[in-house]
């Protein structure tokens, strides 16, 4: 929890250093595949015992038991002394019929005969959808198969990785600049943008940002590489300060936006430079073009993270650039947490974990983007869902959580 790591005012021992904060989230979904990986005191590599039900670092810090994983179960949550709103609003889906289905699904509460019946069999356009699976070896086959039919020459972009390191103050932190041997950094090798994106027109991806929320561009969209774009420095993203995430332009046209896209939020200079520099070690000077699903047409440019570690400042900087488009043939139910998908795809065959099957159908805003295969059974995969999480949400909200 970020209280134990960083205090907002050093001289206070409040929570949060005594700032109003609001944290948000669902604990009914998918929980980090890795949540014990580093240390939390020390940021090292953690050790799991046989069963990975305890871990424990080579500092000697812990043990941390598995079922510790959730935030609400730790001591600084309880410190905070949270008060515990239910949001209700919906903006992904708006068929009540269908998001009363994903409400009991989320709570692990069974579908009747007539809602099972209604997911498997439903009229539904999914041209050039996303296909969800539950394992990444059903992911890596699909994605190959369908990128190896094109015909089209392949560009390849290398990610750009970088550490800003405060050794100063953080020198624990020097294992973070160990790098592979492409270059990229150890410490990202869970990064959501990847190490290397091979690209090709006719290819169906899928954007990984927001980039322009007034033209639906988001988390999740769709679309297929329709060409590329010479590199124009002229035209690259500029920093602006401001909290919007991610970069964005003109919104209401098919066209490229009027003006350089901006670069918004934290470190918005370090990424600004970071783009700029992106092209400089790429085989091929060319930017992807896509044609989204909803029509829009953008190029798209590098976009880059910047993370913030160390437990007091000027804290150190992992920062990795990329193109934010990966194959979306497929995907794995993981990977796609957090997206928003007009046309899915989902396999529920081999689904094994608690909350899986629940994000992979509320990745689609309705039923007509929606189409189900595999045995039906599949469904009920994870029912009840996790003790835990299941305890925490009667104790806060009550047991009417199905009828708000």
């Amino acid at each position: 929890c970020m209280k134990e790591a960083r205090r907002w005012r050093q001289d206070t021992p409040a929570p949060f250093g005594g700032a109003q904060v609001v944290v948000t989230g669902d604990f009914c979904q998918l929980p980090p595949v890795k949540p014990f990986q580093h240390c939390i005191v020390c940021g090292q590599e953690m050790e799991a015992d046989d069963y990975e039900a305890e871990f424990n670092c080579r500092q000697n810090h812990g043990p941390f038991k598995e079922r510790e994983k959730w935030a609400f179960m730790s001591k600084a949550w309880e410190e905070c002394k949270f008060a515990h709103v239910d949001l209700k609003q919906i903006h992904r889906q708006n068929d009540e019929h269908f998001l009363k289905m994903l409400q009991k699904c989320r709570l692990g509460i069974p579908f009747s005969r007539d809602e099972t019946e209604t997911l498997m069999n439903h009229p539904c356009n999914v041209t050039n959808a996303t296909r969800l699976f539950s394992t990444r070896i059903e992911v890596t086959k699909v994605n190959t198969d369908n990128f190896n039919k094109l015909q089209t020459p392949i560009v390849t972009y290398r990610t750009l990785n970088g550490f800003v390191w405060h050794h100063k103050e953080h020198p624990h932190l020097e294992h973070y600049n160990d790098r592979f041997t492409d270059g990229s950094l150890v410490a990202l090798k869970d990064h959501r943008l990847e190490r290397q994106v091979q690209l090709r027109t006719g290819m169906v991806v899928v954007l990984q940002v927001n980039l322009d929320l007034r033209a639906g561009l988001c988390n999740g969209s769709q679309g297929i590489i329709c060409g590329f774009e010479n590199y124009d420095p002229a035209k690259l993203p500029r920093a602006k300060s401001g909290k919007v995430s991610s970069y964005t332009g003109q919104a209401g046209s098919s066209g490229p936006p009027a003006e350089n896209p901006t670069i918004y939020g934290d470190y918005a200079a370090l990424k600004e430079r970071q783009v700029g520099r992106f092209m400089s070690g790429q085989k091929h000077n060319v930017w992807p073009r896509v044609l989204f699903h909803n029509g829009h047409k953008r190029t798209i440019y590098a976009d880059c993270t910047v993370n913030s570690v160390g437990s007091r400042q000027p804290y150190s900087l992992l920062h990795r650039t990329q193109i934010p488009l990966v194959a979306a043939w497929a995907m794995s139910i993981h990977k796609s947490q957090g997206m928003t998908l007009d046309r899915v795809i989902v396999d529920v065959t081999r689904a094994f974990e608690e909350g899986q099957v629940y994000v992979a159908l509320s990745r689609a805003t309705g039923l007509r983007g929606l189409k189900i295969e595999g045995n039906p059974e599949g469904l009920s995969v994870g029912r009840g869902g996790n003790a835990d999480v299941q305890r925490f949400l009667r104790e806060k909200f009550g047991s009417g959580l199905l009828l708000s």
